[in-house]
């Protein structure tokens, strides 16, 4: 069994100051301890500065040339968490191509990617739909601009995040989307924006079970993030994933 302890826990729904997390051999989470726990000294308790959290959801990543609805991202021991693949009739999924992605997204500490097939939805129809994605670095590369600030505030605490189309942004890392929309939309806290890449990204892609929270008997894959301003509770410019599990 392991410990992760840190400054704060972030459980996809709220903050817990100085508090550790245990998951067994296979990443499931097996106990979480309440604020102040990680101050008192535990036999294998590893203390990281910074913000440890579940593994990210990119609910909506436009891989228009791997031909896919769900991507599987694979934990150091090659464990695959989820897969959805759908290549469709007379399509060939590029193998070469998904390895890198998938590499890429989970060193960037995302656990889940959801693939929207259908990226010509339009405008009217979008607006209607309960989940509401923003990919800002994708639209800032296509369009130089990103979404409008009412319709930000109006969805602050149900919307999830996402890196947009290959074409347009292929860091493939929502840190960097967070680190946008913390920039651009000054209002939203870092309590807004984690849980959108977290816990309200794995309800959209009904993940939910497995993924986005810490809570016993789930296996989010868990992730680091250094560089925090924690007096102010904002990420900076040296903020960094690293992965812990």
């Amino acid at each position: 069994m392991s410990h992760f302890a840190a400054n704060l826990i972030f459980d996809g729904q709220g903050f817990i100051k100085n508090a550790y997390i245990s998951v067994d051999e296979d990443g499931t989470i097996c106990y979480l301890s309440n604020e102040g726990e990680a101050l008192i000294e535990k036999h294998g308790l590893s203390f990281y500065n910074g913000i440890v959290c579940p593994g990210f959801i990119n609910s909506f990543c436009h891989l228009k040339q791997l031909k896919n609805d769900i991507i599987k991202i694979k934990d150091k021991n090659h464990k695959q968490f989820i897969k959805h693949i759908d290549t469709g009739k007379n399509e060939t999924l590029n193998i070469k191509k998904l390895k890198l992605f998938d590499r890429l997204m989970f060193e960037n500490g995302i656990s889940v990617v959801g693939y929207n097939f259908n990226s010509d939805i339009p405008c009217d129809v979008l607006e209607e739909l309960k989940v509401k994605y923003l990919p800002p670095n994708s639209n800032i590369a296509i369009s130089g601009q990103v979404s409008d600030k009412d319709f930000v505030v109006e969805v602050s605490n149900k919307f999830t995040i996402g890196t947009g189309a290959i074409v347009s942004n292929n860091t493939f890392c929502v840190l960097n989307e967070i680190k946008t929309l913390a920039i651009k939309y000054k209002f939203l806290k870092l309590t807004n924006l984690l849980k959108a890449a977290t816990f309200s990204g794995a309800k959209a892609l009904k993940c939910d079970d497995v993924f986005g929270s810490f809570e016993i008997g789930k296996k989010p894959g868990i992730i680091l993030i250094e560089g925090v301003d924690l007096k102010n509770l904002k990420l900076t410019n040296d903020s960094v994933i690293k992965r812990l599990i």
